[in-house]
């Protein structure tokens, strides 16, 4: 009997400290200036004040309209007598993108099973001749209603076609999204994740971006984009990485999940030390359609997208025998950098040579676009005045639906005789006599004297034999040029090997030179950019679309030691981590370690492979 009164004291004395809690605190907002012209910007200042030392995170209700580019915040924490007391005030700036007028508020707080609600204030956006003035707050909600909660934790993969979402609790979660859930074979689907927090972080995130297998993937952001962003009423710092994709082939396609390590504090408690949380988003599956059959032209190699072709050459007129460089070039939008060598046809008086080709590829917002240019040398080996139809070139539209083919045009040019030609001449003249003293010279009988002192003949010494075998030494380099040249042309797989080191040290300048202009984003993309293509190009591999994981296990097929592949990830987990967080290695020192380190790894694996 005697506990169960002491219970319910000590349960009547907690009713009682949560109730003088919540009469204590005090919560206001208040917005200067209260009327703004459309895309002025204002101020809405939270303040948060009362004797406690864990100031929770309030809600603010009616900021969907607004776009916030900004906040800040102050506190100050008093302890006198031992009672704690502390105030926030949190400045968000605003920027008015519609006309109107609007309440915001109130911002809500909960304290155990009791809720604190501030007033609310108007805010009117005219199209101009708006002046400033203070916010006039309506009077304090008092006791607000029980239903005026915190925000709800944001919607699922169950809500939202395309999304799959991880939430740890209503202040953090990430999300995993593609903008289409069906798409062609070979046309883009971008990816987005994003990691959305209301808590401070206490230290950089450990972000593993999905397995893409099957698709073709081209980074669009090289760093996360940070922005504010209001959902479900309440504000949220959200980080977004995007992805290009480009499947490969047909049929169900899974994204699997990506995952985010971090720790976090709540930004209102000074005391709050931080927890460690760990979120993943779960799979997204994408239906990928075969390209149709009817309508396919005989000339069509696999472009997606939507493209247009021009071609060029660096001269009108030339002489049999002379080179002439044909400009090849392919732009639009998709996977520029699948696009096959166009097939020259019409040239049986030529021939061609082998070819280059260079990609630029870049994005309009989140669409891959670009160019593919490819060089021909090819030699006319009969004069004439040729009218070329050019080149065609097909390819899918998936937004019409349909086949296109589109044509450079015609190219006109004309073949003159070569004006190199042998001639030989011939020279007579008249004969002249010269006395030699004597007409007849007579034979010598003794003859083993007259040439006992004759030199030894030429066909004894040795480098007599090597002149005449030098030709045939000739002929063999010639030969093997010829062979390995020819290699070059039709083994891509050949091509890629023997060009890998000179490859990787042109990235390799092209990082040092961003490092020197600061710019360590792109300088530590440029780093994992080396070591992928490197790998790819001597495994003859298309490695762009593949994950760290898949990378290893490439590696350990061929039986790279754990060493060199414990190695690679460490890199390229770094270099993952430096995307969301430049911090970690923004500064000339971390960039040379691990330049050095990538160096190294490349002689290692070029040993290995």
């Amino acid at each position: 009997m005697v506990i169960k009164c002491y219970i319910r004291q000590m349960a009547l004395m907690c009713l009682v400290a949560v109730a003088a809690l919540a009469q204590e605190v005090q919560l206001s907002i208040q917005a200067n200036p209260a009327s703004v012209d459309l895309g002025q910007r204002f101020q809405l200042t939270v303040t948060v004040a009362g004797s406690m030392n864990n100031v929770p995170e309030p809600n603010i209700k009616g900021l969907e309209p607004f776009n916030i580019i900004g906040s800040s915040q102050s506190s100050q924490i008093s302890i006198v007598n031992g009672r704690i007391s502390s105030t926030k005030n949190v400045n968000y700036t605003i920027v008015a993108g519609q006309k109107g007028s609007f309440t915001l508020g109130p911002a809500v707080i909960t304290l155990g099973d009791k809720t604190v609600s501030s007033n609310t204030v108007t805010v009117t956006v005219g199209q101009g001749g708006g002046g400033a003035g203070k916010a006039k707050p309506s009077p304090p909600a008092g006791q607000p209603p029980a239903q005026q909660a915190p925000a709800p934790p944001p919607p699922t993969q169950q809500s939202r076609p395309g999304v799959c979402s991880s939430t740890s609790d209503g202040g953090v979660f990430i999300r995993g999204a593609t903008d289409k859930k069906s798409v062609y074979l070979g046309q883009q689907v971008t990816y987005t994740f994003g990691f959305f927090s209301r808590v401070r972080m206490t230290e950089n995130p450990e972000y593993s971006e999905p397995k893409f297998s099957g698709f073709w993937k081209e980074d669009i952001d090289r760093e996360a984009n940070v922005s504010n962003r209001s959902v479900n009423g309440a504000l949220y710092r959200v980080q977004e990485l995007r992805y290009a994709l480009f499947p490969t082939v047909s049929g169900k396609a899974k994204i699997s999940s990506a995952t985010l390590a971090f720790a976090v504090r709540n930004v209102w408690d000074f005391f709050d030390r931080g927890r460690r949380v760990e979120l993943e988003t779960g799979n997204v599956e994408i239906e990928i359609k075969p390209l149709p059959e009817a309508g396919k032209p005989s000339g069509f190699s696999g472009a997606v997208g939507r493209y247009k072709i021009s071609a060029s050459l660096d001269k009108q007129k030339l002489n049999v025998g002379d080179a002439l460089t044909l400009n090849v070039v392919v732009e639009g939008s998709g996977n520029v950098r699948t696009i096959d060598e166009p097939s020259l046809t019409g040239l049986e008086n030529f021939d061609v040579y082998e070819s280059s080709s260079d990609v630029n590829v870049g994005f309009a917002g989140s669409t891959v676009q670009g160019r593919k240019t490819f060089k021909f040398v090819i030699v006319p080996r009969k004069d004439g005045e040729y009218d070329w139809p050019g080149i065609e070139f097909s390819f899918f539209d998936p937004e019409r639906k349909k086949y296109s083919t589109v044509s450079t045009g015609n190219l006109k040019f004309s073949v003159f005789p070569s004006e190199k030609q042998e001639t030989v001449t011939y020279r007579t003249g008249a004969e002249s006599v010269v006395s030699v003293g004597e007409d007849i010279n007579y034979i010598k009988e003794d003859s083993g004297r007259a040439l006992s002192g004759s030199p030894e003949p030429l066909s004894g010494r040795p480098w007599f034999w090597l002149l005449h075998l030098l030709p045939f030494g000739a002929v063999g380099v010639v030969i093997l040029l010829r062979r390995h040249r020819g290699r070059l042309m039709s083994d891509r797989g050949y091509a890629r090997y023997r060009g890998a080191d000179r490859k990787a040290s042109a990235v390799l300048k092209k990082a040092d030179k961003a490092a020197r202009g600061n710019d360590y984003a792109d300088a530590y993309a440029s780093l994992n950019s080396a070591l992928t293509h490197y790998i790819g190009d001597r495994l003859n591999a298309e490695v762009l679309g593949m994950t760290a994981e898949e990378i290893d296990s490439l590696l350990d097929d061929r039986a790279v030691p754990e060493q060199v592949r414990r190695e690679l990830r460490e890199l390229m987990e770094h270099f993952s981590l430096v995307r969301f967080a430049l911090g970690a290695g923004a500064d000339s020192g971390a960039y040379r370690e691990y330049r050095g380190r990538v160096r190294k790894l490349l002689d290692r694996l070029g040993r290995k492979l």
